[in-house]
C-alpha cells in the first residue's frame, strides 16, 4: 500500500507540473532561454516532492502535501512572470516607479521590524508579514526593488558615480537602511544577497575603483562582525 500511495502521489505531482508546461508551451513560441526556467521549475517541483514526502507522511499528511503547496506558488509565480513580460521595461526608468520600488519594500520591512501584530516569527526570526492569512517575506520584494532603484540612480547620475559624495554615498545610505532593517529581523542571508546585488550594480555603474575596494573591505568587515554577534 505504501508503494502504491507513493506512485499515486508522485503522479499527482508530476501530472500538474507537466500540464503547466504543456499549457504554456502551447501558447507561446518556445525559445530555449524561455524554456529553461520551465524545465528548472518542474525539476524543482519533483525534488521538492521527493525531499518532503517522508516528512509529510510522518506528520500524517498526504505525501504530496508540501509539493502541492509549492505548485500553487509556482502557478502564481508563472502568472506574474508572464504578466510582467508584457510590460515595457522602460517604465522602470520613471522616477516615481523607481522610488516606489525602493520605498514600498522598506516600509514593509519596517512593519515587520516594528509592528509585531502583523509580523510572523518562526525559528527565532521575524521575517514574514501576515496580511489576510497570506504570509510573505518583504525581503524578497526588496531584492527586486533595490535593483530597480539602484539601476535608475546610476543611470541618472552616471557621470557623478566616480564621486563619493554625489555618487556612492547616496547608494550606501539607501543600502544601510535596508541592511539595518534586515539585521533587526534577523535575516543575515538576505542582507548578504542584497548587499552583493548592490555591490555588483555599483561596480558596473562606473564607480571609482578605490571607493569600490573600500566598500568591499568594509562589507567584509561588517559581515564578520555580524557573524560574530
Amino acid at each position: 500500500m505504501e508503494i502504491l500511495s507513493y506512485i499515486i502521489d508522485n503522479a499527482l505531482v508530476l501530472i500538474p507540473a507537466l500540464v503547466i508546461i504543456g499549457a504554456i508551451v502551447k501558447h507561446i513560441e518556445v525559445i530555449p532561454d524561455k524554456f529553461i526556467p520551465l524545465i528548472l521549475l518542474v525539476f524543482g517541483l519533483v525534488m521538492m516532492f521527493s525531499a518532503s514526502y517522508a516528512w509529510a507522511t510522518a506528520e500524517g499528511k498526504s505525501g504530496s502535501f508540501y509539493a502541492y503547496n509549492q505548485i500553487k506558488n509556482a502557478v502564481v509565480g508563472l502568472v506574474i512572470m508572464f504578466a510582467l513580460c508584457t510590460v515595457d521595461y522602460h517604465v522602470f526608468r520613471k522616477p516615481a516607479i523607481a522610488v516606489f520600488s525602493y520605498v514600498f519594500p522598506v516600509i514593509l520591512l519596517a512593519i515587520v521590524a516594528f509592528v509585531p501584530a502583523l509580523s510572523v516569527t518562526e525559528g527565532g526570526a521575524t521575517r514574514w508579514l501576515d496580511i489576510g492569512g497570506f504570509n510573505f517575506q518583504p525581503s524578497e520584494l526588496m531584492k527586486i526593488g533595490i535593483v530597480i532603484f539602484f539601476a535608475y540612480f546610476i543611470e541618472k547620475n552616471y557621470d557623478n558615480m566616480r564621486s563619493f559624495r554625489k555618487g556612492l554615498l547616496p547608494l550606501l545610505l539607501a543600502l544601510a537602511i535596508v541592511a539595518a532593517l534586515l539585521i533587526l529581523e534577523p535575516h543575515l542571508s538576505g542582507t548578504i544577497i542584497i548587499t552583493l546585488l548592490c555591490i555588483i550594480l555599483i561596480f558596473v555603474g562606473n564607480a571609482n575603483l578605490k571607493h569600490f575596494l573600500f566598500l568591499g573591505l568594509a562589507g567584509i568587515g561588517a559581515a564578520l562582525v555580524i557573524g560574530l554577534l
